[in-house]
């Protein structure tokens, strides 16, 4: 969508609310977030009827409500132009027990603000989760669990901001055993025990015989005994954490009941004990929370994948363009585009870009075949009106002067996307 400003008067009552948002604390609830602060504060000015005030809390609401599916770990590099007033969103699962860790580095640096959001959606239910305001912009959540979050990234009015942003995992304690005493986690979460008669409720962990076996995070010692499963064990409870950690299948106990214990700190030595005396000596690492076993890796797991390399063309972001005949994925579904179809390149990921259709739905489609390129020349043979958008009744650019030669860009639904000189807008295929 493109915006057309026909005096000075709206961007210089948007430029005076920037420097009041800036300089001065609005008188707001302290329960408010600062994306809500800011919302408010353009109603307040008067802006949000206007309609660039409108298209940003617009935008901020699409990001939320039809955000794009991304899969972690997740690198893309893209570009908010100022006269557009936008926001991304995305979508992503995550598990109890992971750090979300979000980066986001802007050009320029420094002068204005970009709100960094992450929420739980659940119908009309909304809970944020984790926000700044400040750039570069980080945060780190660690996940209560499973299930889907979602990621906002809006920056202020009238800003143009090129930024790179990073989403990943890691594990929100640290790893039972030494990596300098080269542990191999075995016999993951769910798998059969006694014959499919129960499943195993934990991960192995496993080691030389005796090799340490240690605290993960500082907390206390709860107990200290033996059962008939897990022979020799060690409970310990993570400082502010609701759940327990259990290490089980000890040949020694080297700590007691009550003892406080550091990260790092030796809670026993690995063995066989209990109902692993047949096998390799291992650890049995475990994790209970009040409504039972929970699956422990997400919560030790050092081994996450990195995000892939960007080797798409970033200079694109903020471009339109046109695709060739191919699919583009839109949520968890593909389609087929007709050649030609237009796009508006929001960011590159990968060999992918995220493009925006004309229908405002936003997708991943490979970046080699996507042009920017015009398709040919059109020599207009009648006056034409430029539109704002390929709709009938869009709002009216300007119009073209019959015999004038014109770029065709892309299509849609009807409408031709053409540049002329520095303009650029969309055409009825029937003008020409």
């Amino acid at each position: 969508m493109n915006f057309i400003f026909r005096s000075g008067t709206l961007v210089l009552l948007a430029a005076s609310f920037l420097f009041t948002a800036c300089n001065t604390p609005l008188s707001l609830s302290s329960k408010k977030t600062a994306h809500e602060k800011y919302s408010q504060g353009l109603k307040d000015a008067g802006l949000a009827g206007s309609t660039l005030g409108a298209a940003w809390i617009s935008a901020g609401e699409k990001s939320l409500t039809l955000p794009a599916t991304v899969t972690l770990p997740y690198r893309e590099k893209g570009f908010f132009p100022a006269d557009r007033p936008s926001a991304a969103g995305f979508s992503f699962t995550a598990k109890k027990g992971e750090m979300v860790n979000i980066r986001l580095d802007v050009t320029p640096s420094t002068g204005y603000r970009v709100f960094l959001e992450i929420w739980q959606l659940s119908g009309s239910n909304r809970d944020l989760l984790a926000d700044t305001d400040s750039l570069p912009g980080n945060i780190s959540y660690e996940v209560r669990s499973d299930g889907t979050y979602t990621l906002r990234v809006q920056p202020e009015l009238l800003q143009s901001v090129g930024y790179t942003l990073n989403i990943g995992t890691s594990p929100s304690l640290a790893f039972p055993v030494r990596s300098q005493d080269n542990p191999k986690a075995s016999s993951f979460w769910g798998a059969d025990r006694d014959g499919g008669r129960r499943s195993h409720e934990g991960v192995d962990i496993f080691a030389k015989k005796r090799t340490p076996a240690v605290a993960i995070a500082d907390g206390r010692v709860t107990r200290v005994n033996e059962n008939e499963l897990g022979g020799k064990v060690v409970w310990m409870r993570p400082d502010g954490k609701d759940y327990t950690l259990y290490y089980a299948h000890l040949d020694s106990q080297m700590v007691t009941d009550g003892q406080r214990v550091r990260t790092g700190d030796v809670l026993g030595l690995i063995g066989n004990t209990g109902n692993a005396r047949t096998t390799p000596a291992h650890l049995h690492f475990g994790i209970y929370a009040s409504g039972g076993a929970v699956n422990p890796w997400p919560f030790i797991n050092v081994n996450t994948p990195r995000s892939r390399a960007i080797v798409s063309d970033t200079t694109l972001a903020g471009k339109n363009a046109r695709t060739g005949a191919q699919e583009i994925r839109v949520g968890q579904k593909s389609e087929k585009l007709p050649t030609g179809t237009s796009v508006r390149i929001l960011a590159a990921l990968g060999d992918e870009f995220r493009v925006l259709l004309p229908d405002g739905r936003e997708g991943f489609i490979l970046a080699k075949t996507v042009s920017t390129q015009p398709i040919r020349q059109l020599k207009l043979k009648q006056p034409v009106t430029l539109l704002t958008a390929p709709e009938p009744g869009a709002a009216v650019k300007e119009d073209l002067a019959g015999g004038a030669t014109v770029n065709l860009l892309s299509s849609w639904n009807g409408f031709h996307f053409i540049s002329s000189d520095t303009r650029e807008g969309w055409i009825s295929s029937q003008a020409p």
